[in-house]
């Protein structure tokens, strides 16, 4: 839909976040009328990217959560691997610095399966370094490798108890 891609633009290309949020608004509110579950979720996605970006984790996570369960239902299992990367994001701007680590550390391990097997741990150091999270910290390094061998129902059920403490 033009709306949601203009509030993409807006966001990425700007930092016009609340002007976004317009779009991204008037997006959803006709893909929702449509019954658009895709264009739903995608929205629902974009509008929480742009509310962390604007210092709002909050409601990102909630934006987040959403966008998760409705790829969820339609088995969009890559989208989903992509969402909890932004809770990830999310948790690492609220100071949760160990549960960031544990969602990257499951990004990581699914990314690297993309890159050939000499360069998946630069891919994953690599992953760990642009996100901010020190492997080098014990606790933090605990987290990254627990990430990495969590099922994607188990990173999800993560989000959920997040958004439980929240």
């Amino acid at each position: 839909m033009s709306l949601h891609a203009l509030g993409d633009a807006l966001t990425d290309h700007l930092a016009q976040y609340g002007e976004a949020q317009s779009w991204f608004l008037e997006s959803l509110s006709i893909s929702r009328r449509l019954g658009d579950k895709w264009m739903i979720a995608s929205t629902l996605r974009d509008m929480g990217e742009a509310l962390l970006l604007d210092g709002n984790s909050k409601e990102a996570r909630e934006r987040f959560g959403e966008s998760l369960g409705l790829f969820k239902d339609m088995g969009a299992r890559a989208m989903i691997n992509g969402l909890l990367y932004f809770h990830g994001r999310v948790a690492k701007h609220e100071g949760n610095r160990r549960l960031a680590a544990r969602f990257f550390g499951f990004v990581a391990a699914r990314r690297g399966a993309l890159a050939h097997s000499d360069d998946r741990d630069r891919v994953e150091h690599d992953i760990a370094i642009t996100e901010g999270i020190d492997t080098e910290d014990p606790e933090l390094a605990a987290e990254w490798r627990h990430g990495r061998t969590m099922t994607q129902d188990q990173a999800v059920d993560c989000t959920l108890e997040d958004s439980n403490d929240s």
